[in-house]
């Protein structure tokens, strides 16, 4: 799936992301596992909302989970991650030499207990890893709230609280999407930009 040449583009899917962490000695190493479990392949791109023919489109959806690191191998088919709120997303090569991502879920208040403890964990995380060549970007710095906030303005889907940014990963290239929900699992791409991953301590955000 090409991104750039699919906006306007709807699709139905159940993008169902995960709630917040309420208790840490669940994780492993702050690591939510089996997130990832998400694969599609029966998704169809389309130019209308009602379905019909269009392109496959097969992707792995990785959960967001508030308060936990998740993570999942890129594949063949890439990865879509999200809503965001502010998070980074990180590709890496993982001990077995796959090119991954990570969604390193920090809550909206930087202050959030979990906030601080995932920051924790990813830099641990990151340690353990010195051949890692942990690359990532925050997808809301290339669409951001302002995007956002002109989309739902112009009032052309609803709820107006539909519009969201979530993350797109391939092996060799990465996206921000501005995606909206509507009902009934039908969401339609309304912007897709590509996104330059940097070096972790060149991120903007990064800690």
């Amino acid at each position: 799936m090409n991104p750039a040449q699919n906006i306007g583009k709807y699709f139905r899917y159940n993008l169902d992301q995960g709630t917040t962490v309420q208790n840490r000695s669940t994780l492993d190493r702050g690591i939510k596992r089996g997130q990832d479990a998400h694969w599609s392949s029966s998704v169809v791109l389309t130019n209308t909302s009602g379905g019909g023919g269009g392109q496959p489109w097969t992707f792995r959806f990785l959960k967001y989970w508030p308060g936990a690191i998740t993570r999942c191998a890129i594949g063949a088919h890439g990865v879509l991650t999200g809503p965001m709120s502010g998070c980074i997303l990180c590709r890496f090569i993982n001990t077995t030499g796959a090119p991954s991502v990570a969604h390193i879920g920090t809550d909206s208040d930087p202050a959030n207990a979990n906030t601080i403890a995932v920051k924790a964990d990813w830099t641990a995380y990151m340690a353990s890893k010195p051949a890692g060549n942990f690359v990532g970007r925050k997808p809301t710095h290339v669409i951001t709230d302002d995007d956002v906030l002109a989309e739902a303005k112009a009032g052309q889907l609803q709820p107006l609280t539909g519009y969201q940014v979530w993350g797109y990963f391939r092996t060799n290239d990465a996206w921000a999407l501005l995606i909206h929900r509507g009902a009934g699992g039908i969401n339609k791409i309304i912007r897709a930009r590509p996104m330059v991953l940097l070096p972790w301590a060149a991120i903007p955000g990064s800690w």
